[in-house]
């Protein structure tokens, strides 16, 4: 069963490819020259932003829930 549901999505992915290119002609892209560098500037200190964007995530979350979080209603 699952190959004939892969076989059927491949075969859309074939037929999507072939209409794709009958509409737009073939297509071909290479990236600028800065967008290389900024990637593999990227992937070089990507532990750093690793870590920022996991402290980040802490911050906003700790945020959100510090203004959501249960309070004392006064008597």
């Amino acid at each position: 069963m699952w190959q004939t549901i892969k076989d059927g999505w491949t075969w859309a992915g074939f037929f999507a490819a072939r209409l794709f290119e009958a509409l737009f002609g073939e297509v071909a892209w290479t990236p600028p020259p800065w967008l290389i560098r900024w990637a593999k500037r990227l992937w070089r200190h990507r532990l750093p932003l690793a870590g920022t964007l996991v402290l980040a995530l802490v911050a906003v979350s700790g945020w959100n829930w510090w203004q959501n979080r249960p309070r004392i209603v006064p008597p």
